[in-house]
């Protein structure tokens, strides 16, 4: 017994699902990182406190076609990403250095999981 199957493409569906629904879902992972790791970027308490925080913010998220990146406009920024977590001495409990990848290991793919059911019916 054999049965044919037709699919009938709604029209930009099949362009939805190639091109533009990774290209957002790229965007909103990123995105809900930086996010929800904001609360790890490390305070400083020195005249600039909070700087690195506010940057990080401002420079969101950058760049384009399924290829995004988060960081910050500070010019010490990465010199704290690289900072070791046992031998710093962190003014602000619970901030570290490699605050995006810390976040990331430990919650990926929950972010993944979240963003993919937040566009779960937007897209048909």
């Amino acid at each position: 017994m054999a049965d044919d199957i037709v699919v009938k493409w709604s029209p930009g569906a099949q362009n939805k699902l190639l091109n533009v629904y990774p290209d957002t879902i790229v965007y909103q992972v990123a995105r809900m990182t930086l996010d929800m790791s904001y609360t790890t970027i490390p305070l400083s308490n020195r005249k600039n406190a909070g700087q690195l925080r506010r940057t990080s913010m401002a420079a969101g998220v950058r760049g384009s076609n399924k290829n995004y990146y988060i960081g910050s406009y500070t010019d010490y920024a990465k010199y704290v990403w690289k900072m070791p977590n046992e031998s710093t001495n962190w003014s602000t409990p619970g901030t570290n250095s490699q605050w995006y990848l810390r976040y990331w290991n430990k919650s990926g793919k929950s972010v993944i999981n979240t963003v993919l059911e937040r566009n779960k019916l937007k897209w048909l």
